[in-house]
Parts: C-alpha cells; sequence; structure tokens
C-alpha cells in the first residue's frame, strides 16, 4: 500500500507576486525556521532590491467573523521601512499598508497570477 503526501509551506507568502499601481513583480525568499515568533527573508519590489526583511507580530485577519488571512508587521532588517502586511488565507493576495511617512517601501496590493477563489480581496482590501 502506498501513501502519498503533500508538501506543505510554513512560509508567510508565497515566492512571487504581480503587483497593482504598476509596482511591478514582488518577490520573496524565506529562510528555514522561526525568528522570534516571526521569519527572516528577502524581498524585492520595483527599486528594492533582494531587500533583507523580517515580519513577525502575526494576528489573524478576520472578516465578517471568519478569518480571511494573517496580518504581520513587516520590516527592513535595517529599519529603513516598518509596516504591514496582510496575507490572505490562501497567500494569494498580499497587501501593504500603515508604513511610516517617507518609508521608500510602496503602500500595494500584490496578486499570485492565478488566484485562489476562495481568498477575498475584499476583505484583505479592508483590514486596518
Amino acid at each position: 500500500m502506498s501513501t502519498t503526501t503533500t508538501a506543505t509551506s510554513t512560509d508567510p507568502t508565497l515566492a512571487r507576486y504581480e503587483c497593482a499601481s504598476g509596482c511591478g513583480t514582488l518577490t520573496f525568499t524565506w529562510q528555514q525556521g522561526d525568528f522570534k515568533g516571526g521569519r527572516l527573508g528577502t524581498a524585492s519590489l520595483g527599486q528594492i532590491q533582494n531587500e533583507p526583511i523580517q515580519v513577525f507580530d502575526a494576528q489573524p485577519i478576520y472578516y465578517n467573523g471568519v478569518v480571511i488571512g494573517t496580518n504581520w508587521g513587516f520590516q527592513a532588517q535595517h529599519g529603513s521601512f516598518v509596516g504591514r502586511m496582510y496575507v490572505a488565507l490562501h497567500k494569494t493576495i498580499v497587501r501593504f499598508a500603515h508604513f511610516r511617512p517617507g518609508d521608500p517601501w510602496p503602500q500595494a496590493i500584490c496578486l499570485f497570477s492565478t488566484p485562489d477563489p476562495r481568498d477575498s480581496r475584499e476583505g484583505i482590501e479592508k483590514a486596518a
């Protein structure tokens, strides 16, 4: 008797997205393991390339009483930007918001090339 196993990623996001508002392609590379309740990695978007980042302070996002994603603290490891990253439950939608004035990371919404129909863009866009 054979069994089938399915790999499950614990990465906070998928590896690649396309962003609205002309921001271009967003990519993530995540390091293995936990870092103080979050994760370390690198991100590239627009003019910011291979930026060492960390995500932390994961909180569930609720919409109409249902968890639809995760609200992460998101920052450059050297502190040039600090904000929030909202990730839909199936990781096909990522939204960035609440950065400090003058931070170089764009406040954008990014989608996986084929979004999962179970992910609600409406709820992620309304996340505070």
